[in-house]
């Protein structure tokens, strides 16, 4: 776990000599002395520095240095006067949440490793404008002395820089357009007749894709529509009489009325299958001559 501290020791120690920074567990100031003496001591061993990280990626290790500590000078001095007192060894993991091929994405330095380095230049340009491409740049490995390329096999295996690298998410353009079939035979010549087609999105070379490229195109055409009458009509009867007022000189009644019904033409029975929308009237105004 980043930041964390191991401790491997020898011998006990005064723990009440550690000190951290809360949560994070980095030590800033450590002085190691021996649990079981009872005599002050001018001299100790105290955290100097860590040494760097022993991997740039994925998790490593720093290793703490430590060096003999005068209290009443406050400076080092020789390790000898503190060679009465046991030399503590401390580590800790860093690094941990650093992603190897995300540290390799920065352009790099040569990376030394016992006497061969890899060598890695820019990533190119990637290779599509848009849809999913790559990006390769040259990772060589060579000699520090003779300065040549070499196998890679020379080079440590684990601290070769990645070669490529996938790029682009912007979405490619699709040319499309609805495919349109043939209208089917009529489902029934006497009424309620549907007809049917099939209707797709096609690209240029045929494959079918989603409707939404071609709908940027015009609207997805009909795939039904009727083909015969309906089989229930409306069937009305004739208007009511209105009645002449010679008093008023007007007609009585203000409105004529008639009986309108849904009716199957199979079996002249009533139905309710008739459409609304094209119910006719039941009344209207009277009128001089209807009187």
């Amino acid at each position: 776990k980043e930041n964390s501290i191991f401790i491997k020791a020898r011998s006990k120690i005064d723990k009440t000599m550690f000190r951290k920074l809360s949560r994070s567990l980095l030590i800033i100031e450590v002085f190691l002395i021996p649990f079981t003496t009872s005599v002050w001591s001018q001299h100790l061993w105290k955290l100097q520095s860590w040494t760097p990280c022993s991997r740039t990626c994925q998790g490593g290790s720093k290793k703490a240095v430590f060096g003999c500590f005068d209290i009443l000078q406050e400076k080092f001095v020789n390790e000898r006067f503190c060679t009465e007192y046991t030399k503590f060894h401390l580590e800790k993991a860093c690094n941990y949440g650093i992603h190897c091929q995300a540290s390799i994405l920065r352009p790099q330095a040569l990376k030394q490793y016992e006497g061969y380095w890899f060598k890695s230049e820019e990533f190119g340009q990637c290779t599509t404008t848009c849809g999913r491409g790559v990006r390769s740049r040259p990772v060589m490995c060579i000699s520090r002395t003779e300065l040549k390329m070499l196998d890679d096999s020379k080079c440590p295996a684990d601290e070769k820089p990645i070669g490529s690298i996938l790029c682009g998410n912007k979405e490619c353009p699709v040319i499309a357009d609805w495919k349109i079939g043939n209208w089917s035979e009529c489902s029934s010549t006497t009424c309620d007749g549907i007809q049917t087609r099939t209707v797709i999105c096609q690209k240029e070379g045929g494959e079918e894709t989603l409707h939404r490229h071609c709908e940027k195109k015009r609207p997805k055409p009909i795939q039904e529509r009727i083909c015969s009458p309906p089989c229930a009509v409306w069937v009305v009867g004739s208007w009511g009489k209105c009645r002449y007022n010679a008093k008023l000189k007007k007609c009585s009644d203000a409105k004529q009325t008639r009986c309108v019904t849904c009716v199957d033409r199979r079996t002249m029975q009533v139905s309710d299958r008739c459409s609304l929308d094209q119910k006719p009237s039941l009344k209207r105004n009277c009128t001089y001559k209807d009187c």
